[in-house]
């Protein structure tokens, strides 16, 4: 055994006998559970190991604050029985401030606070929501507290279960040391989150994933087969030059949520916005090219039809300043032109995404 192996062995085992802690799972943690691909495999994982070592957990919730132009968190959610742990997107919105503020989330976020309620107690405080639903699913214990990042960043972790005692103080002491490491595992995961949302959004995802494959050198690109398809706003300039910056910022927000988001859900990938318009691509397999053709002209259909029902919800064509809705998409949308197309490096903007909306516990 190497001299490093052995003062790593020495210093689990010291942390190990100074908390109390199983070894084995402080060694899985650092071990194995840091190495695994995703932030839900190491929530499941976590789950039986700490059921296994006497630990009753039957919820946890890890939340995590991120940076997106769409989403304020993002929550990885563990239920016994109900397979594996799953990851939400949680939206911005007036309705999920609200829900945020009559959370914990809001007393472990904004003032660091460590909230620890008996459920079956005769004066237990069930004062949030989530306490009295939790009651009424035969939870008995709820303890929510901290989890903390580097740069003094603090997320939230949550746990719930529905052992007839609650949890021992042996079993708090446990999830109390294990804090720091899960903070650890965590922030990994939440930094190569970051990255890739960081890549698919200026550069788009399939360049995105090149660049974490590590295909950055000057001529690296592939050459693929795809339609291409490419739409704008008929009469953009002259309405930019009639309407308020904030007009047409909130006109090209709303064109490009249209037009985006019937790309995507018809399989197609975003390349590039060039003013007010946006080039995209229906990647072809093969050589036969009929399927993505369809595909792009749905997507156009799509986008023409949502355009004309966001329309007349815009500030500037309730003043009558704005192109028409039936015009807004250019007739000069290329969606039958199939190409030989080399893949760059190209900027791009955050496009829509679907996400479970809520702020749960």
């Amino acid at each position: 055994m190497s001299q490093k192996t052995d003062a790593y062995s020495a210093a689990v085992t010291a942390l190990c006998a100074a908390t109390g802690h199983p070894s084995e799972i402080v060694d899985w943690v650092l071990r194995e559970g840091r190495m695994l691909d995703t932030g839900r495999a190491f929530l499941d994982a976590l789950a039986v190991r700490l059921n296994g070592i006497g630990v009753p957990v039957d919820r946890i919730t890890i939340n995590m604050a991120t940076i997106h132009p769409q989403l304020l968190a993002y929550t990885y959610s563990w239920r016994r029985n109900e397979g594996a742990a799953i990851e939400t997107g949680i939206e911005r919105s007036e309705t999920i401030d609200r829900q945020y503020r009559e959370s914990p989330f809001f007393r472990i976020y904004e003032h660091g606070e460590t909230i620890r309620r008996r459920l079956l107690d005769p004066d237990a405080r069930l004062d949030f929501p989530i306490l009295q639903e939790l009651v009424a699913e035969g939870y008995t214990d709820y303890y929510a507290l901290p989890m903390a990042f580097g740069r003094g960043q603090s997320q939230a972790a949550v746990w719930a279960t529905k052992n007839p005692g609650g949890f021992a103080d042996g079993c708090i002491n446990i999830i109390d040391t294990l804090m720091p490491l899960l903070g650890m595992v965590f922030e990994i995961h939440a930094a190569r989150r970051l990255t890739a949302t960081l890549l698919d959004t200026y550069l788009g995802h399939r360049t995105g994933e090149h660049v974490l494959q590590g295909r950055i050198l000057r001529g690296d690109g592939e050459t693929i087969s795809a339609v291409l398809w490419y739409c704008d706003i008929r009469g953009f300039t002259a309405a930019s030059e009639r309407l308020s910056r904030d007009a047409v910022i909130d006109m090209l927000n709303d064109f490009f949520g249209c037009v985006g988001a019937a790309v995507e859900r018809f399989g197609g990938e975003i390349v590039k916005f060039v003013g007010d318009g946006m080039l995209a691509i229906f990647p072809v397999d093969g050589e036969a090219c009929a399927a993505q053709v369809e595909e792009a002209l749905s997507a156009a259909i799509a986008a023409i039809e949502a355009v004309r029902e966001v329309g007349p919800r815009t500030p500037a064509t309730k003043r009558g300043r704005s192109p028409s809705a039936s015009r807004c998409m250019s007739a000069r949308s290329c969606t039958a032109t199939s190409a030989r197309r080399r893949a760059w490096t190209s900027r791009s903007s955050a496009r829509p995404s679907t996400w479970l909306p809520g702020w749960r516990t």
